[in-house]
Order: C-alpha cells, then sequence, then structure tokens
C-alpha cells in the first residue's frame, strides 16, 4: 500500500510487474511529469483511489489498471487506456 506520495520526473511513476502477480495500492497520491504515470507489466496489478493524474506524457497504459472511480485526470497528453472499475469489498 503506497499513501499520500508523489511520483514525479520518472521515465515510470508506479510499475507493477513481476513472474508472479505482484498488486500494488495506491490511495491519496500525486502521479505527475512522467513518462507514463502508471505502467501494468506483465503479471502485475495496480489499484487506485483518490489519486490525481497530471501533466504526464501518458497518464496509464496496459490493463490491470483498477480504480475506485474516484481518481483525477488533467492535463496528461494522453489518458491512455481506460481504468477497470473496482468494486470496494
Amino acid at each position: 500500500m503506497v499513501k499520500r506520495s508523489i511520483f514525479s520526473g520518472n521515465t515510470n511513476g508506479v510499475v507493477a510487474e513481476g513472474p508472479v502477480a505482484s498488486r500494488v495500492s495506491v490511495d491519496d497520491s500525486s502521479i505527475s511529469g512522467n513518462t507514463t504515470g502508471a505502467l501494468r507489466l506483465a503479471g502485475g496489478a495496480i489499484r487506485f483511489s483518490n489519486t490525481d493524474f497530471a501533466q504526464n506524457g501518458t497518464a496509464k497504459t496496459c490493463v490491470n489498471l483498477f480504480s475506485f472511480g474516484n481518481n483525477r485526470l488533467t492535463d496528461n497528453v494522453s489518458d491512455g487506456d481506460a481504468f477497470t472499475p473496482q468494486a470496494q469489498e
């Protein structure tokens, strides 16, 4: 769980990858000024809640990027792939 964090000025802001499924949860954070804000590679999954994606080249890319529906995307060159809705348990 990553909470109240800033991912800024990187090639990739948040990345999930692994031969064994890696799962990352990001809450109440800012992802800005990256080439790609969020990137899911083979075996990974990322869940976002209450997170801002701003001024990235591409906000997010690849499937298995889940959202609780309360994230904000602003001023990205491309918003990228759609989030998969995540139901609250």
